[in-house]
C-alpha cells in the first residue's frame, strides 16, 4: 500500500459572535478618543490604547484551519492570524467509529451527550461538514470538519467500511 499525504487549507466563516467584541471594543475607543478631545487628553490616550486592542482582537477573528492526512493519521491546526499555529488534535482514522456528513441518520442513532465535540469547520454554507467519530485518548469526542473530495477519496480507499455518504 502506497503513502498517502494530503493537506487542505480551509477559511473559517467568522460570524457576527465572532465580531461582536471587535465591534464593541471600537466604538468605546472612538468614543473615549473623542471625549478625550474636548476634556482630557488622557482619554485620548485610553481611547488609542482602546483602538490597538480592537485591532488585536480584529486579528484573532482570522482564522484558518489545516487538515493534514498522513496515511490514517488526521493532525488538524489552527492558523490565527496568518501567522500563529496550534496545533488542536490528532486522530487515528483507522480507530475511528465512523466517518459520515453532518446530516447522516447514523449519525443521529449514535446520539451521546457524553461525547465531547470539537469543531474545526468552516461554518460555510456550501460546505458539507463530515463528523469523524473517535476514541482519543480514552474519551469518546465528535469531530467537525471540512474536507475536500480529495482528501474524502484518499480516506475511502483506506477503510471503506467506516466512510459513509448517507
Amino acid at each position: 500500500m502506497e503513502d498517502v499525504f494530503i493537506e487542505q487549507l480551509v477559511q473559517k466563516k467568522s460570524s457576527s459572535s465572532d465580531r461582536m467584541p471587535v465591534y464593541g471594543v471600537s466604538l468605546v475607543a472612538a468614543v473615549v478618543f473623542f471625549a478625550g478631545l474636548f476634556f482630557q487628553l488622557l482619554l485620548c490616550i485610553l481611547g488609542i490604547a482602546l483602538g490597538v486592542l480592537a485591532y488585536f482582537l480584529y486579528k484573532n477573528t482570522d482564522i484558518e484551519y489545516e487538515y493534514c492526512l498522513v496515511n490514517s493519521q488526521l493532525d488538524i491546526d489552527k492558523i490565527i492570524a496568518k501567522s500563529r499555529r496550534k496545533h488542536l488534535v490528532t486522530l487515528e482514522l483507522k480507530d475511528a467509529e465512523m466517518i459520515a456528513p453532518k446530516e447522516s441518520d447514523r449519525i443521529r442513532h449514535l446520539a451521546n451527550p457524553n461525547v465531547k465535540e470539537q469543531d474545526f469547520s468552516t461554518h460555510s454554507e456550501r460546505a458539507t461538514f463530515v463528523i469523524v467519530i473517535a476514541d482519543e485518548k480514552q474519551q469518546m469526542m465528535r469531530v467537525y470538519f471540512d474536507p475536500d473530495n480529495n482528501m474524502m477519496n484518499a480516506i475511502y480507499k483506506m477503510m471503506p467500511s467506516k466512510v459513509f455518504d448517507s
